[in-house]
Parts: structure tokens; sequence; C-alpha cells
């Protein structure tokens, strides 16, 4: 093994653990019906961006180059998500913010799907980390009240990581 492939292997699950923590942090008390989405140009930017990556490493994993579909995700997983987006989106959370309330709630659904879909593209990758993502299980998120609500409207029900299809369409990737 080199050295340097371990540190690389460090940073990236430290910087994908800590992106789902952020996602929650944003996600936790928030009611997915609040508000009618309005989606930015960013939102529907990192949306594509997903779908082309998730794409990319299907193909490359049903080819069998590993290498290929890791390096198509970490290079989303990196540049476009969290050097991008996650840092497009921290204003929309602050108080007092001049965004609207559904383009918070896109912000909201897009960084709810975006990581659930990023843990499920690692998975293969990073098993043994995605599958602690079991904080992950969107419905810790709520009181138990509100779990339920949320099956029972059909909103969505996120199975954990290890239980969850891997993400191939883009309905499957927005809900």
């Amino acid at each position: 093994y080199l050295e340097d492939d371990v540190k690389g292997g460090r940073r990236l699950l430290t910087k994908l653990w800590n992106s789902t923590r952020f996602a929650l942090m944003y996600l936790d008390g928030w009611r997915p019906d609040a508000a009618v989405a309005a989606p930015t140009a960013a939102d529907l930017w990192i949306r594509a961006r997903l779908v082309q990556t998730v794409c990319q490493a299907t193909e490359a994993f049903e080819a069998c180059e590993y290498n290929r579909a890791v390096r198509a995700s970490e290079a989303f997983f990196w540049g476009d998500w969290c050097d991008n987006y996650l840092e497009i989106i921290k204003d929309r959370f602050r108080p007092g913010t001049a965004f609207s309330a559904g383009e918070v709630e896109a912000a909201r659904q897009t960084l709810l799907h975006g990581t659930y879909a990023l843990v499920r593209l690692f998975a293969p990758i990073v098993p043994f980390v995605t599958d602690e993502s079991e904080g992950f299980d969107i419905n810790d998120q709520w009181d138990w009240w509100m779990a339920e609500e949320i099956v029972r409207r059909g909103l969505w029900a996120l199975p954990e990581v290890r239980q969850a299809p891997y993400p191939e369409t883009e309905s499957q990737l927005h809900g």
C-alpha cells in the first residue's frame, strides 16, 4: 500500500462524515411540507451533476472499472458537492436570510436527497463507513410522530443505507 493513499482515504472519509453531519444539522426538526420548494440555479445544477455522476459511476462499476467509479464519485463529492454546493447553501440557513422560504425548502430537499444519494454512491467503495451512517437514518432526525407522519403522507421512506438500492434514476435521487 501507499501511505499517501491511506492519508487520502482518511481525508475522504472525514469529509464524507462531516458533510453528512452538516446535512443532518440543517435537517433537524425540518418538516418537508413546510413550504413549496423553489429550486435555485444552484439546486438544479447540483441535481443534474449528481445524476451525471451516478451514471458515470454505474457505468464504471458495470465495466468492473472500480478506479474510474471512485474517481467520478470523489470528483463530484469534493469539487461539486462540498466545495461548491454546500458552501453556496449555507447562507440560506442563516437567520434573517434574504432567501425565500421556497428557496430554503429547495436547499433542504436537495441536501437530504443529495446526501442520501452520496452515501449510497459511496457504499460499494467504503461500506464500513456508509454502513455506520445508520446515523443517517433520517427518521432519527424527527420524533416518532414526525417519522410516522412522513411515512403516512408518503413523502419518503428512506431505508438504512445497507438496505437501500444503489442510486439509479433521477426520480430516486430527488424523491
